[in-house]
């Protein structure tokens, strides 16, 4: 059973590649920018094609609850899960 969809960072990524358009930007602060978008994009493709390999596995599960992007701060500190899989078990003892 899928609880939270996968959050969409489209945004996030569509803010970096307007900033490098910047012509605020020296060539040292382009050449980071461009390497952290590679990463970004990277990053953001593999935590789509985990979430939908999940969404599959998990979509008629009777016993298992996905949530993904889930975001918690505390006390200013900011900690996330990407993917969180909820599994019921009936364990005897």
């Amino acid at each position: 059973m899928l609880i939270k969809k996968a959050d969409d960072k489209g945004k996030r990524l569509s803010l970096l590649e307007d900033l490098q358009r910047s012509a605020v930007l020296d060539a040292r602060q382009k050449q980071w920018l461009r390497e952290e978008l590679s990463r970004l994009r990277k990053g953001i493709q593999g935590e789509r094609d985990s979430a939908y390999y999940l969404d599959q596995y998990f979509k008629d599960s009777e016993n298992h609850v996905v949530l993904h992007d889930l975001r918690f701060v505390i006390d200013g500190d900011v900690a996330q899960i990407d993917h969180l899989v909820i599994s019921r078990s009936s364990a005897s003892t």
